[in-house]
C-alpha cells in the first residue's frame, strides 16, 4: 500500500494483490475542474487490486474500493457556491482486450485498461463524476433564493388568485 497515487498501474496489480491509498489533487481531473467553482481540496483514493473468483472457470481481475470528496459547485438555484460531499464505492471488473468487456460478470462494472495500463485518475474522475448530482442545488430551507422559488402551496395560490374563469364562477353564484 502506497500514499502516493500514481498516474497509471499495471493490471499486474490485481494478480498481487496490491492497493493504492491516498489523496489525488482535484486539480489533477481537468474534466471535474470545468464543473467546480472552486479547484481546491484532494479526493480520498483507496483502491484494492485482485482477483475475482465467484463465478467458476472465471477469473476476472477487479478494482474495488472508495473515493471520498468534498467538492464546490456552483447551485443552479442561486449560482452561489455549495459544498457537495461525495462518498462513491467503486467495483469495477478490469480487462485490456475490448472483445472480453461483455464477459465481466453483472455484479462488476466493465473499465477497459488500455494496453495492460490502469490509467488511476481517469478512473476517479470518471467515478466522480458518475457521482455528482444531476443538479447541484442547496437544501431549500438554506439557498439564497429561497424567496424566489415557486412551492406547492405558493403555486396553489397564485393558480387561485389568476384563474380567469374565478369571475364566470362568482357569476354564476350570482345566478342561483
Amino acid at each position: 500500500m502506497s500514499d502516493v497515487i500514481p498516474n497509471e498501474v499495471e493490471l499486474r496489480f490485481c494478480d498481487k494483490s496490491r492497493s493504492v491509498k491516498g489523496k489525488l489533487a482535484i486539480t489533477r481531473l481537468p474534466r471535474l475542474c470545468d464543473l467546480l467553482s472552486e479547484t481546491s481540496g484532494d479526493v480520498q483514493v483507496e483502491l484494492n487490486f485482485a482477483i475475482d473468483d465467484r463465478i467458476s472457470n472465471q477469473k476476472v481481475r477487479c478494482v474495488k474500493g472508495k473515493l471520498v470528496a468534498q467538492l464546490n459547485l456552483n447551485c443552479q438555484r442561486c449560482m452561489e457556491p455549495m459544498l457537495c460531499s461525495i462518498a462513491k464505492e467503486i467495483n469495477l471488473g478490469l480487462t485490456e482486450n475490448e472483445s472480453e468487456l461483455d464477459e465481466i460478470p453483472d455484479f462488476l462494472e466493465p473499465f477497459f485498461a488500455e494496453q495492460g495500463l490502469v490509467s488511476i485518475v481517469d478512473l476517479v474522475e470518471q467515478e466522480i463524476l458518475l457521482a455528482l448530482p444531476l443538479i447541484a442545488k442547496h437544501e431549500l430551507e438554506s439557498c439564497p433564493a429561497q424567496q424566489y422559488v415557486l412551492t406547492e402551496t405558493k403555486a396553489t395560490e397564485a393558480e387561485a388568485k389568476q384563474n380567469p374563469f374565478s369571475v364566470l364562477k362568482e357569476l354564476r353564484k350570482d345566478l342561483k
